[in-house]
């Protein structure tokens, strides 16, 4: 039997597609694992560009939501804007 090169018939560029493909794919999940872990994977960790929330925007969100009443509603906005928070005129 004559040596020609090959072992076992896998060519040496199936063997480095495979390294390859298995790199990429290591990449891959190191990549998703980093987003996931971050919170910039899913919308729930976004709130538009990096800023935080605004006090007075999750205020408004939960009273048009029916997570509080109107009182409270009102009750913790004058209380915003006693202490000066920015975007709220009064």
């Amino acid at each position: 039997m004559m040596w020609d090169g090959y072992q076992s018939g896998l060519h040496w560029e199936a063997m480095t597609a495979v390294l390859m493909a298995l790199v990429l794919l290591g990449a891959l999940l190191a990549t998703a694992g980093f987003l996931l872990l971050s919170g910039r994977g899913g919308r729930a960790g976004r709130l538009g560009e990096g800023a935080a929330p605004d006090a007075q925007a999750v205020l408004d969100r939960r009273f048009a939501e029916g997570e509080i009443d109107e009182d409270e509603y009102l009750r913790r906005t004058a209380a915003l804007q006693q202490v000066g928070h920015p975007g709220i005129t009064g």
